[in-house]
This record gives structure tokens, sequence and C-alpha cells, in this order.
């Protein structure tokens, strides 16, 4: 009977017409006036009208009532739907709401540490003929893809350490995510701004975000890094405090908000984590076996032979040297020059002097920095004595030319 009224709701005046002011309508009796306040309609234009806004037709109203109906359908059809689950706790859930919150767990955020060891052992459980390329999921996270590379690239340092000495040199044949969004070592971590040199660039990630680099003066290779970390944020989105421990990021914006929200625009570099950044650092010149009373002790006197060179070296009347090939060993290692080494010395002192001009003194004699040398030294001389029992190794396993020394 409502339908059948409405319906005959008309816009053409008579002499005794009843109008509603506020939906611009007109109503051939007053039954037809009443019935038209009660409705949905005449609600909605009211509260239009409160908020200066003018009504709109019955017909815009019927798709804006459609149109929220279908929203609200939808809703519920993906709270009902069953079927997500967790690949790595092996768990179903029933709603969306509950497959968010298990998310957000501290125990999923476990499960996902314990899965990236199991896929470190798997790893190196594999063949070395196996394909050096790795497929990945695309449910897995970048920063678990971040650490699957860095595994990767581990295990082909070390095959080409034992490799050196039967091949002339290998070139890396596999590439296992982009680095298109690496951070490279001009640019700042947090908000990507690009300085014209390194100095500026720590300065002002120093100064704006209140960013240094524990134990500078120790520090031996500032860009190498500076790239690491650009390449850990920006391709791993990885936070620099939390490390594998907090939150997966999928986005550079939004491991950077992070850090800056909760304060993360920090290296962590005590206990296990020192072993990351070990290879940066040399405190050797910290070492109490290097006291400044050796330094006057006499070395025994060494033994020069001054034998010709003609036939090891060629020099060119260019100034070029040109070498025997059985000293190529010897012309392949790449050392850096002393004006290199008293450059990078003069970057660390003006980066010093910047840090103490803000108020930083460098954890110089507090617990946490006598803590970060202590760790800092003994993975120095854990990685020194494996280096020197690897090539002990090789020495043993790779002397195949000799004859045994077997007497029958």
């Amino acid at each position: 009977l409502v339908r059948k009224s409405m319906s005959q709701i008309g816009s053409t005046t008579t002499p005794t017409c009843h109008t509603c002011i506020t939906c611009h309508v007109a109503f051939a009796d007053a039954n037809l006036q009443r019935m038209h306040y009660k409705c949905d309609w005449h609600r909605y234009n009211l509260k239009r009208k409160v908020v200066a806004l003018p009504p709109i037709t019955r017909e815009s109203f019927n798709e804006k009532v459609a149109a929220q109906k279908a929203q609200i359908a939808s809703t519920k059809s993906k709270e009902n739907i069953v079927g997500f689950s967790c690949k790595v706790c092996q768990r179903k859930f029933n709603s969306f709401n509950s497959y968010e919150n298990h998310l957000k767990s501290k125990k999923h955020q476990e499960a996902e540490g314990k899965e990236m060891e199991i896929v470190r052992k798997k790893l190196q459980q594999e063949d070395k003929t196996e394909d050096k390329g790795c497929i990945f999921n695309r449910d897995d996270n970048p920063r678990l893809r971040w650490y699957r590379k860095q595994v990767r690239a581990m295990e082909e340092k070390e095959r080409n350490k034992e490799e050196e000495e039967r091949s002339d040199g290998s070139e890396e044949e596999w590439e296992d995510i982009s680095d298109d969004d690496m951070i490279g070592s001009k640019e700042c971590l947090f908000c990507c701004r690009k300085s014209s040199n390194v100095e500026r660039n720590v300065a002002h990630m120093s100064r704006i975000h209140g960013f240094f680099i524990p134990e500078l003066q120790y520090l031996t290779d500032l860009e190498g890094l500076l790239s690491y970390l650009g390449e850990k944020v920006g391709v791993g989105n990885v936070c620099l405090w939390c490390n594998e421990h907090g939150h997966a990021f999928y986005s550079l914006k939004a491991v950077q908000a992070h850090m800056k929200d909760k304060g993360h625009m920090k290296m962590l570099s005590h206990g296990d984590a020192s072993l990351e950044y070990a290879d940066f650092y040399n405190f050797s010149a910290s070492y109490p076996d290097l006291d400044s009373d050796n330094e006057d002790e006499e070395l025994p006197p060494v033994d020069v032979d001054d034998g010709d060179d003609e036939d090891s070296e060629l020099v060119l009347p260019s100034g070029a040297r040109i070498g025997h090939r059985s000293l190529m060993r010897y012309y392949r290692q790449n050392f850096p020059p002393i004006e290199r080494v008293k450059q990078r010395a003069g970057r660390i002192d003006r980066l010093m002097h910047q840090y103490r001009a803000i108020g930083w003194k460098g954890g110089a004699g507090t617990v946490a920095g006598k803590k970060f040398e202590r760790d800092m030294k003994f993975v120095q001389r854990m990685k020194s004595k494996f280096m020197q029992k690897l090539g002990t190794n090789n020495n043993k396993t790779m002397m195949k030319h000799l004859r045994p020394q077997v007497v029958f």
C-alpha cells in the first residue's frame, strides 16, 4: 500500500496541493504528505539540510541504498570466507579477522624466524652442482628473501675462495632479487635524500635523524658499511634495530616509517649482531699486545736479495711495467695505496670531529661501547682462526701434484 501511494506522488500542482519544502515535491492529498514524512527518503534529505546540502531525488536515493546494501553484503561474504591459512605455522582460520590477528602475534613472528633457520640449513645441504638460481614464492616477504640472498652470497664467497687456486676467477651467475630499491652510500637511509659525498650523507643522518655509527674510530670501510645498510633497508626492508625479530615490512616507506616512529634509527651491534658488521671494522689497534714499548725494540736484520729483475719485469718506454706470467698471482693482488689509506683516515677524523661537535662521545668508556668492542674482537679472532684452519685444510687437500712419501 505504501509503494502504491508513493507512486502516485506527482509534481503537478492542484488548487489544494500539499508540498514538502525539504524534498521539493508536491502531493494531491494530505495522507500522501504524511506518509512521505515517514519514509527514509525524507529523513535523508532532512539530514542533508542540516549540513547545508541540497536534496536529492528519489531515484538517486534508491541508487545509494542499493550501493550500500551491496557493500555490506561483500563485507559479510569476506568475513564468512573459510580457507585462510598461514603457511609458516600450518594453521587455518575461519575468518579474515582471526587470520590478521594471528599475523601480528608473537608466536607467528617466532615461527617465521625459525623458518629462516630451516631455510638456511636446507641451502647448505644442497648439491653444489645444482642451479644457483633461487625461485621464491610470491607469499614470501622481502625480509625473508633478502636473508636468503645473504646466505647465498656467503656460500658463494666461501666457494670462490676454495676454487681460487684452481681457476683464474669466477663470476657471479645468479641474481636472486632485484636491487632497484637499493639505497646508495650517498643516500640517506631514512628519507632517501641524496648528498654530494659520503661525508655529507653521514653528517645529514647524524644531525637530522640522530643516526651515529658505533665505534667510528675503528671503522675501515665506511662506503662498504653504508652500501650494506642501504641494501639491507632498501632491498630487504629490514629494520636496523629489530633485524629478524621485528615485524615484516613489504615496502621501503613502511620500514622507514617504522624506524622513525619507534626511534630505531640506530644499528644493533651487540651480541650475535656484531658478527654482521665484523668485516667493516678493525680493532687491532686496541689490542693489548700492541704497546708502545714494543715499537722501540730492534728488529732482527733481514737479508735482502739484490737480484736482477730483468727476467721478471719489463719496463716499456711509456713507463708501464709488464710482469712475467709466473708471478700472476702476485700481480692480481689489489692492495690499497698509501694515499687512499691516509684519505680514509682523514675522512674518519673529520666525521669524528662532527660527532663530537654535535655532542656524541662515541660510546667510549661506556658499558655498551666496551661490550661492542669486546664482541667485535672476539668475532675477528674467531674469523682469523677459521681462515687459518681453512688454509691449512687447503694445503693438505690441494697438493695432488706431490708424490706421496710412502716407503714400501
